[in-house]
C-alpha cells in the first residue's frame, strides 16, 4: 500500500522519507512535519528508541474512530510505519484552546498535532 493513497494501515518506514515536508514543531519525544502535497495531514516522527507515543495514538484512534464526539477533537490517524517511528494523521489547526498542550513551550498548539 502506498502512503500517498491516504488509506489507513501499517506502512514500511522507508515509504515516509520522501513525504516529510517542513518541520512544524518538535518536542522531546516527537517531531511534527508537514506532509508533502497533503496540507490537511501531518507526519509525526518518534525520536525515542521505542515509539510508544505514535503506537498509542494510532491504537487509541482505532478504538474511538466511530465515536462522533471524540473524532471532532482528535485527529484521524491514516497510517503508521511498521516500526511505529512515523505516524500520518489529520492536521488540526482549529482545535479549541481547551484541548491544547499544557506545556509552556508549546502553548496553544493542538494536542492532536503532537
Amino acid at each position: 500500500m502506498n502512503v500517498t493513497s491516504r488509506l489507513p494501515g501499517p506502512q514500511p518506514d522507508f515509504a515516509f522519507a520522501s513525504l516529510l515536508g517542513s518541520k512544524i514543531a518538535s518536542s522531546s519525544a516527537r517531531t511534527v512535519y508537514e506532509y508533502v502535497g497533503q496540507p490537511d495531514l501531518v507526519i509525526k516522527e518518534a525520536l525515542k528508541e521505542f515509539p510508544y507515543s505514535n503506537w498509542l495514538e494510532y491504537i487509541a484512534w482505532q478504538q474511538i474512530k466511530d465515536e462522533p464526539n471524540l473524532v471532532q477533537v482528535i485527529g484521524e490517524c491514516h497510517a503508521l510505519s511498521y516500526s511505529g517511528k512515523y505516524l500520518v494523521m489529520e492536521r488540526l489547526d482549529d482545535v479549541p484552546t481547551t484541548y491544547t498542550d499544557r506545556r509552556n513551550s508549546r502553548p496553544g498548539l493542538p494536542i492532536a498535532n503532537w
